[in-house]
């Protein structure tokens, strides 16, 4: 799984809802339901937000003594490929902290997550994710939580999570169930109370375990791959990724 590029989209997200408040406080109006164009700002390591950035919501406040910003009722933020949605954005720039509650949606070239509330310091970019899910197109990664917090800058910890790359709709055929995890870019991630489900029946617990999550590339095992046909039955597949070198690389299962 690709965390930087999970990385790179939330704090472009924050980056443009506080730029059009910024945008919302200089020209002190009521709604904003324009095109932001010339903004480009920079967060976190050099990630420069170069599209133009619409906000559109039923209402749109500012409270400019404290410096609060809020947009209530089907609020929408549009920067390039990208979109996020909500039911209310509150924004202190003092602070700031951003918080979006109910029905958070966020999409981008077909990767999407949706959680009911997010909370991002986006000068400390730590935060935290509440009930939702994650999905990355590419590989069909799909991992759901109750928490997803940002603990430091490299650092994460996720409570009651499930994990799988099975692409069935509504509910997966196979999962993985994971109490806790905690998780180190380009270090490790540390599972523990992990349970393999098929078809929601558990078939295997482990009370611990560690995989690696690096930002390079790196030789080792993938996730399984579950199939059932009338002529094999239920059959299993273990992929092996080799890195041969910088330019070159297989997979064998």
């Amino acid at each position: 799984m690709n965390f930087r590029k999970w990385k790179t989209p939330a704090i472009l997200a924050f980056a443009a809802i506080s730029a059009c408040f910024a945008w919302g406080v200089r020209t002190t109006q009521a709604e904003i339901g324009g095109i932001l164009s010339g903004i480009t700002p920079e967060l976190g390591e050099g990630l420069p937000l170069e599209s133009p950035v619409t906000l559109s919501a039923d209402t749109v406040s500012f409270d400019e003594e404290n410096g609060v910003a809020l947009a209530e009722g089907n609020v929408e933020v549009g920067f390039g490929t990208r979109t996020i949605k909500a039911d209310r954005i509150r924004y202190d720039m003092n602070s700031g902290e951003a918080e979006f509650v109910g029905r958070v949606h966020y999409e981008q070239e077909g990767d999407e997550f949706s959680f009911d509330r997010i909370v991002l310091n986006i000068k400390t970019e730590l935060g935290a994710m509440y009930n939702g899910r994650i999905r990355i197109r590419s590989n069909n990664y799909q991992i759901s939580s109750e928490v997803m917090e940002k603990t430091g800058k490299r650092s994460f910890f996720l409570r009651e999570g499930e994990l799988t790359t099975c692409p069935c709709e509504p509910e997966p055929d196979w999962k993985f169930g994971i109490g806790k995890t905690n998780v180190t870019l380009d270090g490790y991630a540390y599972a523990r109370d992990v349970t393999f489900r098929i078809r929601d029946i558990p078939v295997l617990w482990v009370p611990w375990a560690a995989f690696p999550v690096k930002l390079s590339r790196q030789s080792g095992l993938l996730l399984p791959t579950f199939s059932q046909s009338s002529s094999r039955g239920f059959s299993i597949q273990l992929p092996y990724y080799w890195a041969i070198n910088r330019w070159s690389d297989a997979t064998f299962s």
